[in-house]
């Protein structure tokens, strides 16, 4: 972390942790009473307070990092070559037809031997076969997300004027930021017959990196003149998006500076839309928490100033809005309106989503049990909602997962698609949103 360069005179307390100075020793240290500011991967000011719960934080917090970044390029290797096949198969018209294309091929050799030279090849041929390979910049190219939901289309029966549009069309734009320029543009063009104004990787001084994505289009249908801006957030197998999330690098200081840690300062996962002119403008997340009180007061404050109505999603087990912990220690909170939705997709409003930091002992049993009635629905659903809800045997797969470590999979594009589709409209009006 580019941490050496960062202008701290903004703030009077404020702790970055830098684990490429991580070591053993250094690691066991940061346990035991001293001045964690003698620690080489701690950056803080002289005498900052550190009591065994916030140390014990912070060692999980860099442990974490270290690891990510050890194996960053094995997993970065791994997810472009599950990508890949996941495309290789749906590309060939599935599992099924990609394995008798291959037998169709002059010999299995002649496939193994192609599969070597992936980078130059745009498609296999032999005997009778003909086995196209994918390439990952063109319009068709999905990734793990996009196969977990394959949905493009916006749903025709939520039209704008409906209180839920919003809603809806901010999340298929967020379903798709995952996705690669050129697939992000076809569907905003093609798909939902709107402007696209570009994609855009944005710099991270804080990780020397451009690890921030987004996009922006122009909704200029009859009823609606939009500028929505979407920004991707923690990709699968991207390392250095998963140390932003495990990071607690944050600016403890009692002025408005308390942004909590560095997945504030980018806002790379809020999703909002922002109305053109006098219309005040939206916005809408499905994010962890992204700081302390005083940052949500501040952040409070000024989209009441400027009339934005600020929405906060929720599905089910979820466990991303449950990080991080919501303690003494670590000061993270969530602000504005909650909407959450179960396993039925009956939404609510709430002041918190229940069981707020997950890792509950008594919750166990009733998440588990949850899990496996979303296993269960997934076989259903399509016959009792309509084909669009129809999930395929990946999703099935990832909720299988779920069965593991519940909420894992409720955390997946699908279900909260579902939720700003089935869920009522009613939760939008004006009148139900609350005032303080």
């Amino acid at each position: 972390m580019a941490t050496g360069d960062c202008n701290k005179e903004f703030s009077t307390d404020y702790i970055l942790l830098e684990p490429e100075k991580l070591n053993f020793y250094e690691l066991i240290r940061i346990l035991f009473p001293g001045d964690i500011e003698k620690r080489k991967f701690v950056d803080c000011l002289e005498g900052a307070e550190s009591n065994f719960e916030r140390r014990w934080i912070i060692f999980i917090s860099i442990s974490a990092q270290k690891f990510l970044q050890f194996v960053a390029k094995p997993l970065s290797w791994f997810g472009s070559a599950f990508e890949t096949g996941l495309n290789l198969s749906s590309t060939n018209g599935g599992f099924g037809m990609l394995l008798l294309n291959c037998l169709r091929a002059q010999t299995s050799w002649f496939f193994l031997n192609n599969c070597i030279h992936i980078l130059y090849f745009k498609h296999i041929q032999g005997q009778g076969g003909n086995i196209q390979w994918p390439d990952k910049t063109s319009p068709t190219f999905s990734s793990f997300n996009g196969h977990l939901d394959k949905r493009v289309e916006l749903d025709e029966s939520i039209k704008p004027g409906d209180s839920k549009y919003y809603a809806a069309l901010t999340m298929m734009s967020s379903k798709i930021s995952y996705e690669n320029k050129a697939f992000i543009k076809t569907t905003v063009e093609d798909e939902w017959k709107m402007e696209f104004l570009g994609s855009f990787d944005f710099w991270n001084d804080y990780q020397d990196k451009a690890t921030t994505q987004a996009f922006i289009l122009h909704d200029k249908t009859v009823d609606s003149d939009t500028i929505i801006v979407t920004f991707r957030g923690t990709e699968t197998f991207d390392a250095d998006a998963w140390c932003t999330d495990f990071d607690i690098s944050c600016d403890w200081s009692q002025l408005r500076g308390g942004t909590g840690n560095p997945l504030s300062g980018n806002f790379g996962i809020a999703r909002g839309d922002m109305d053109v002119g006098e219309t005040a403008g939206r916005l809408y997340i499905w994010t962890t928490r992204v700081g302390d009180p005083k940052f949500g007061e501040f952040t409070t404050e000024q989209l009441k100033e400027h009339n934005i109505p600020y929405f906060r999603f929720v599905y089910g087990n979820d466990l991303v809005p449950r990080l991080p912990y919501d303690n003494k220690a670590l000061m993270f909170k969530h602000f504005g309106t909650c909407l959450y939705y179960n396993s039925f997709y009956e939404g609510k409003i709430v002041a918190e989503e229940p069981n707020k930091n997950y890792f509950s002992p008594l919750m166990a049993i009733p998440k588990t049990m949850n899990a496996v009635w979303e296993l269960i629905r997934s076989f259903i659903i399509g016959h009792s909602k309509g084909k669009d809800y129809t999930e395929g045997w990946f999703l099935r797969a990832f909720r299988v997962l779920g069965l593991i470590v519940p909420g894992v999979s409720a955390h997946g594009p699908q279900d909260y698609v579902n939720a700003t589709r089935l869920g009522s409209s009613a939760l939008f009006l004006p009148h139900q949103i609350p005032t303080e």
